[in-house]
């Protein structure tokens, strides 16, 4: 019989306060805004992943002034070299996460968990090649092949999210509201973004939102979740 565990997600949250302030650092140094963005469009870090054309590209990376331009893609590329260590920090929180249900529940189950999260973590890199790639072909332009392979990882990285999140369900549905509360908002995003692959359009940056909202949804749930009977019987 499996023992009480107090609260089995504390380092796990741990780890989530690190991936916050990864956030918050990712906030302070991206572009607030850009030139142009594609309809629906608010967020130009959102809307450099999910571009989808060269003309797309241009025109949020248009002239306003040289100086103005030029700090906007310094920011962008600033942002994307932080993303390289905000992608670890939620990697191994995601992995954590899942390493910790496998514990309580003695299921094998989870393990396909973490391998949906270690997949989220090449498909960030390889998006975050192509995003650099791109900024600095800039000038030259001639970078139609980075897009193809950029709308391949951005949706590789995204959707795997949703497919990390969906496969906690077994685990989050017996344990408590709350986990019903993340177990019906995951399910929802994933509605979302199938909406967003079809019709690019504000759906796109809802879906983002709710994959930060499910973030931020574990991180607490991490601290506030206790288990104090054995799980793996009623899975």
């Amino acid at each position: 019989m499996l023992k009480p565990l107090e609260k089995p997600f504390r380092k796990t949250g741990y780890c989530g306060i690190i991936l916050i302030l990864f956030s918050v650092v990712l906030f302070a140094v991206n572009p607030l805004k850009g030139g142009k963005l594609p309809e629906g469009f608010y967020n130009p870090v959102i809307a450099f992943e999910f571009t989808g054309t060269e003309k797309e590209v241009y025109d949020l990376f248009r002239d306003g002034s040289s100086g103005s331009r030029r700090g906007f893609i310094s920011s962008m590329e600033r942002g994307l070299y932080i993303d390289f260590f905000y992608m670890c920090a939620y990697t191994i929180f995601l992995l954590l996460f899942a390493g910790v249900c496998r514990r309580i529940t003695g299921s094998g189950w989870f393990i396909f968990s973490m391998v949906i999260a270690l997949c989220v973590l090449r498909a960030d890199f390889g998006e975050n090649i192509q995003l650099l790639t791109i900024l600095i072909n800039l000038q030259s332009g001639g970078f139609g092949s980075e897009l193809s392979l950029l709308h391949t990882y951005t949706w590789a990285k995204w959707g795997g999210l949703s497919a990390f999140f969906i496969s906690l369900i077994p685990f989050l549905r017996i344990s408590g509201i709350f986990g019903k509360i993340i177990s019906i908002t995951a399910l929802l995003s994933a509605v979302t973004g199938s909406a967003a692959f079809f019709f690019r359009s504000v759906l796109n940056e809802i879906y983002t939102l709710s994959i930060e909202l499910i973030f931020v949804m574990l991180i607490i749930y991490s601290f506030t979740f206790t288990c104090r009977y054995p799980l793996k019987k009623r899975l």
